[in-house]
């Protein structure tokens, strides 16, 4: 049976304020991007419900012409 993660404490750098965000295992959709902030981290999979598919080819043929437009950049101390 499959168990929701704990939330995960995230602290902000400008406030210092800590702010709890959820994210739930979607196991329909395999991601292996850690620098995404949507990805599980622990685990191979995407936190978010669904997600958009795109490309950067005016006639792609292989995977490697698909992005996902879903991705945004995690965080870390840069932000």
């Amino acid at each position: 049976m499959y168990r929701s993660p704990e939330p995960a404490a995230v602290t902000s750098f400008r406030t210092g304020a800590i702010i709890m965000e959820i994210k739930k295992k979607n196991s329909n959709i395999h991601c292996s991007v850690t620098q995404c902030k949507h990805n599980m981290v622990s685990e191979n999979y995407c936190g978010l419900d669904c997600i958009c598919v795109g490309t950067h080819e005016s006639n792609p043929t292989v995977p490697e012409c698909t992005n996902c437009d879903s991705f945004v950049k995690r965080c870390g101390t840069e932000c």
